[in-house]
């Protein structure tokens, strides 16, 4: 009786790859984040459109892999590969529409 006890809890145990895994898998599920493929013409430029279009809707690139000369991709074209930061799922349609309306094809991962 008088004393203090402090319990520390610190997760130093936690594997952190896992961990990201498990954040990933909780954003994904809520809409605050969107994966997709996108094939793009291999010309300059291409990409940089691409993204100016997702600026202007506001989203925020996460991750991005340029993948050329991919099999089962026109020799002419290149697949992007992309994880996006999102407000929610209304905001992931935003951008989706966008994407059809400017022509692009793209593939929900």
């Amino acid at each position: 009786e008088g004393s203090r006890v402090v319990l520390v809890v610190s997760g130093g145990n936690v594997d952190s790859l896992l961990l990201e895994r498990i954040i990933s898998a909780g954003l994904l599920k809520e809409g605050r984040m969107m994966r997709f493929s996108v094939c793009l013409k291999d010309a300059p430029g291409s990409l940089a459109g691409l993204l100016e279009l997702l600026a202007r809707h506001e989203a925020n690139v996460v991750h991005i892999h340029h993948a050329r000369n991919e099999s089962g991709v026109a020799i002419n074209y290149t697949r992007v590969d992309l994880e996006l930061e999102t407000r929610g799922f209304e905001h992931i349609k935003e951008i989706e529409r966008a994407m059809e309306g400017a022509g692009y094809r793209f593939m929900r991962r």
